[in-house]
């Protein structure tokens, strides 16, 4: 199981994952901070759950955020045909949806005052 992006094999701590949020043109790069765990994973799929400090501000803006996942580690993740990662291809990207609709600032206020932190899954 990968954690904090790294896994352990002989006692050796490996990155694997590197999980990053791009800012559209008109975003604040301070205002999209986030904490990340893989919280499942087979042979073939990996779910990864984003907690953000501040949801609201997640692709608010017209030019919307993009996730990139970057595969460090050539020999531990393999294309869906089997085959080793091209390093021309080890980083995918999505554009991240607004993570609140209507209302989002009343929204973000609520989760505000009752929890640390808004959750979004992300399956790749």
């Amino acid at each position: 199981m990968i954690t904090n992006g790294t896994v352990v094999i002989d006692a050796v701590e490996h990155r694997v994952l590197l999980i990053e949020i791009d800012p559209g043109e008109d975003s604040d790069p301070a205002y999209l901070l986030f904490d990340w765990e893989a919280i499942a994973q087979t042979e073939r799929t990996m779910d990864l759950q984003l907690t953000y400090d501040d949801a609201v501000y997640i692709s608010a803006n017209p030019a919307k955020e993009w996730i990139k996942i970057t595969f460090m580690d050539p020999f531990l993740f393999t294309s869906a045909e089997g085959l080793q990662i091209e390093k021309e291809k080890r980083t995918i990207s999505r554009e991240l949806p607004p993570q609140l609709g209507e209302g989002a600032k009343e929204v973000q206020e609520v989760i505000d005052s009752s929890v640390e932190g808004t959750k979004a899954v992300v399956a790749i």
